[in-house]
């Protein structure tokens, strides 16, 4: 075997684990979903409503109080409030025949719960197996999915072909298309080659958002330029409107010392005749 052929069984050889590596991680992330689900299940389970009995009283307790009771009272009509008296008399018949009902309506309940206290055991107990059976089932595959995250956790920490840092999805695909596209021959230079992609996207990044934040530094320079020009334009019209405000002013002022100062030489000129 040449130098070269060499090289590409080394270079096989390690996307092959590489391969294996990304699987292990991806199914380390499906695991660790999945027993966040189970765990999930387990906590409504454990608190979840009793099912059965809640369904047999929704479509049994209310019928069964209204066929003791018989139908709830029924408010008078404000229409009659302009006929004060008879109106005073209904609502007062309303107001006790309604407090006979919720009296009757409380009784009945009672009796409900007692004539179906049997029933209702029953299915309170059959749901409490079934809560239980429930939640065993899902103890067992917590367990199982367990046992195999940590198997896999060793798995992972065994293989050394990347350091820690790199044991991640992300990283490793990344790694794989490196050979996958003849960048690299050695573990080592794909590693390389990899950081100084990175590094260059992390340039590229920072370049892409110093240009953003010269762009916005500069639109907002530019915006508050126009601000402060449309204020001073403002400022200098308010200034204007004043300006010709006090001129008016000064035109009334003279306009009415002139009258003055004839109105005072029309009184001369007729007191002194």
């Amino acid at each position: 075997m040449n130098f070269e052929e060499g090289q590409i069984m080394e270079r096989n050889q390690i996307t092959e684990r590489l391969h294996s590596l990304v699987a292990n991680l991806n199914e380390k992330a499906r695991l660790e979903q999945e027993i966040s689900t189970i765990v999930k299940k387990l906590n409504h389970e454990k608190t979840r409503p009793i099912k059965k009995v809640e369904y047999f009283d929704s479509t049994h307790k209310s019928d069964y109080i209204a066929s003791k009771v018989g139908d709830k009272p029924v408010k008078p009509t404000r229409a009659l409030a302009i006929l004060v008296p008879i109106y005073v008399k209904k609502k007062k018949e309303y107001e006790a025949d309604l407090e006979k009902y919720n009296a009757a309506v409380q009784s009945a309940e009672k009796e409900y719960y007692i004539t179906f206290e049997k029933v209702r055991n029953a299915l309170i107990e059959a749901d409490n197996n079934e809560r239980e059976a429930t939640i065993q089932e899902l103890y067992v595959k917590l367990e199982i999915s367990k046992g195999k995250l940590e198997e896999l956790v060793v798995l992972i920490e065994k293989e050394d072909i990347v350091g820690l840092s790199l044991k991640n999805i992300l990283d490793v695909q990344l790694l794989i298309e490196i050979f996958d596209n003849k960048r690299a021959d050695t573990i080592k230079e794909a590693v390389n080659v990899l950081f100084e992609d990175k590094y260059r996207k992390r340039m590229e990044e920072l370049q892409e958002k110093h240009v953003r934040l010269t762009q916005e530094a500069k639109d907002a320079a530019e915006s508050a330029a126009d601000s402060a020009e449309k204020a001073i334009k403002i400022a200098k019209e308010a200034l204007d409107r004043a300006d010709e405000a006090y001129d008016k002013a000064q035109e009334a002022y003279r306009e009415a010392e002139d009258a003055y100062s004839e109105a005072r030489s029309a009184y001369s000129e007729a007191t002194s005749n």
